[in-house]
């Protein structure tokens, strides 16, 4: 989302769900948001396959519309379809069923008794977060890395909605598989939750032995005492920093701490199952370094980006293999026949205009030699593997018969190139067309 008014669509077959949603939010939430409803599936994924909106509202499950429907539409092409979806659900029978949609780029959903309650606040989290929202964005900003700070309240509700967000575009900017986001999602919101619950919370092992034992939720205890007046004023910071090899996070709470030190082996088999430790056990699992500080109040975890893992990739390239490329091999020349368009699926490519480096192409540039490709000019910059890579190569004849398949491709492929040249003007304006055309 940029600024000013954002354009959300609210798909579902209840035509008072507009107003329902309205009635939450802050003068009809009309400072940023206007709901654009759409009762009808085939229109609702015209709408996402051509405007590309970065947030949807959803009503799951529906039988009317075809939401399920819907959702294994958006699996089969998640790149395209990179919307971030706030799912609303009849029930919580529907919350569970989605947890088997890991491809529909869910940020969170909402049960039935949640929605008034937290939706108010999902959609401020969102707001106020709108770099981590839009994973598949059309090219990069000046700005590699990506940091920011967030104070949660001691809300579990807020933590997933964080932990989705965060692994979701680590995801879907071609840094982390699919495992490893599952993984990193369960971290982070079990981290979270261990700093809202036994930090915030002051839930002691014990306690929560006797309440697990009794049959109840563990979720119940939390919102029976994040109630009491000296809980609900402390917050849970979480901090993240996003660079292009690694992603690190800080998570601290207001609590007294705990003894870190003597924590049980949660990978000892006799461990495995109890209903303890879980937090740190997937979080070991998932992150390269772990440490807590002398208080027990605050973990610092970082995790390697996985490019080898990564493998998200447009369905307009299905069929089309991609190959590796050895730092410092010569991708094109300056002056070659502008014949392919490549596709980065991997590494860094410097960008090189009569001698001199101009610019670094990564795979959040998605593709390289796509004015040229077009326009059927010469390549007007040389590009070099910075580092080991990968590429796809696409001929014109694969091009066309691709988007004769995929048509909402042509789409995205002109919003790319008008983005690129945006940016090339901007950073290489003494250059004539910047480095956009290559």
């Amino acid at each position: 989302m940029r600024g000013g008014m954002q354009q959300v669509p609210l798909i579902g077959s209840d035509a008072g769900l507009r107003a329902r949603i309205e009635g939450l939010l802050p003068d009809g939430g009309a400072a940023w948001l206007e709901l654009v409803p759409f009762g009808d599936l085939r229109k609702a994924l015209d709408h996402l396959t051509v405007e590309l909106p970065e947030l949807v509202l959803l009503s799951f499950p529906d039988a009317t519309l075809g939401s399920r429907e819907l959702l294994d539409a958006v699996g089969t092409d998640p790149w395209l379809i990179h919307a971030g979806f706030v799912v609303l659900c009849e029930s919580d029978e529907a919350v569970e069923r989605l947890e088997e949609l890991r491809d529909a780029n869910i940020v969170v959903a909402l049960g039935p008794g949640e929605i008034e309650r937290q939706l108010p606040r999902v959609l401020e989290i969102i707001r106020n977060n709108r770099r981590i929202l839009f994973q598949r964005q059309i090219g990069t900003d000046l700005v590699r890395d990506i940091s920011g700070q967030f104070r949660l309240g001691n809300d579990p509700i807020e933590a997933r909605c964080f932990s989705s967000l965060i692994s979701n575009f680590l995801f879907n900017t071609n840094r982390i598989g699919d495992r490893t986001r599952d993984a990193l999602n369960v971290a982070i919101y079990e981290l979270l939750l261990n700093a809202i619950e036994h930090g915030n919370c002051g839930i002691g092992y014990e306690e929560k032995s006797r309440w697990l034992d009794s049959g109840r939720p563990i979720i119940e205890l939390i919102e029976e005492r994040r109630r009491a007046p000296e809980v609900a004023a402390r917050s849970v910071t979480f901090e993240y920093n996003i660079a292009p090899e690694q992603s690190s996070f800080v998570i601290t709470d207001e609590g007294r701490g705990f003894d870190w030190r003597t924590t049980r082996d949660a990978t000892r088999l006799e461990n495995l199952l109890k209903p303890h430790g879980r937090g740190i056990l997937m979080a070991r699992a998932s992150a390269d370094t772990l440490t807590y500080n002398d208080r027990g109040n605050q973990v610092r975890f970082e995790i390697a980006h996985r490019l080898d893992e990564a493998s998200l990739s447009p369905a307009l390239l299905q069929g089309i293999e991609t190959r590796d490329v050895a730092a410092g091999e010569i991708v094109f020349r300056e002056g070659d026949p502008g014949d392919s368009l490549f596709y980065i699926a991997k590494g860094r490519y410097d960008v090189i205009v009569r001698g001199k480096t101009v610019a670094c192409l990564v795979p959040d540039d998605l593709f390289m030699g796509q004015l040229s490709f077009l326009l059927k000019q010469p390549r007007t910059a040389t590009i070099r593997a910075g580092s080991p890579g990968r590429l796809a190569e696409i001929s014109k004849s694969a091009f066309v018969d691709a988007i004769r398949r995929r048509p909402h491709y042509a789409l995205l492929l002109s919003r790319l190139l008008a983005r690129r040249v945006e940016r090339a003007n901007r950073l290489n304006g003494n250059l004539p067309g910047g480095t956009s055309s290559l």
